[in-house]
């Protein structure tokens, strides 16, 4: 191979190079925007913190469109997706929400969110070690939709000034829709998928 050859082919070999990094430029910044919401949880600024699990959620997205769009899929990049998405996904909202309401609840509240929690990681894993499988949809609901409702919840509250959705809900009807979200990410129902869109 001439030197001019062997130029032009480190050439496209240095881009692809480049072009694999950019899909983790967003993992990381799901993974940033996740522990931004943690912070925020913790002191008392319950909005911010939904906002930053939102955005989590946009970098989820962004990161998965540019890794098939650039064909730098990898187990690495899958690993580095799944743990950003344990952070965004499951542990930021549960701070969340105990800071948020929970906190009130007692051991009651820390179950709950502990089962929120455990399930998001069962469905996280789940997805991990699935073998082919039809791409139309998700078998059971997402983490990344479950933790944008959770996080929708709390905006909505504190929006609606005159009358909070958190006194709408009650500690029981509230308790009961964090139970059923967890069981819906570890169910079998099918959920739309929009991956190859």
């Amino acid at each position: 191979m001439s030197n001019i050859g062997l130029r032009l082919k480190a050439i496209r070999e240095s881009g692809r190079r480049k072009l694999f990094l950019i899909p983790y430029f967003f993992t990381f910044a799901n993974v940033l925007f996740g522990f931004l919401s943690g912070i925020s949880s913790l002191e008392d600024h319950y909005v911010i913190a939904s906002y930053c699990i939102i955005i989590a959620a946009f970098m989820d997205f962004i990161d998965g469109k540019l890794a098939r769009a650039f064909k730098t899929t990898s187990y690495l990049g899958m690993e580095l997706d799944s743990l950003g998405d344990a952070i965004s996904f499951c542990f930021a909202p549960t701070i969340l929400l105990y800071s948020w309401y929970f906190n009130e609840f007692g051991l009651l509240g820390i179950l709950v969110l502990v089962l929120y929690l455990c399930a998001g990681l069962f469905r996280l894993a789940r997805f991990n070690v699935a073998e082919g499988g039809n791409y139309s949809y998700f078998t059971g609901l997402p983490t990344t939709v479950s933790a944008c409702i959770l996080a929708s919840l709390v905006i909505c509250s504190h929006w609606f000034i005159l009358m909070p959705l958190r006194m709408v809900l009650q500690p029981l009807g509230i308790i009961l829709f964090v139970s059923v979200i967890s069981l819906l990410m570890v169910s079998r129902i099918p959920f739309p998928s929009f991956k190859n869109q």
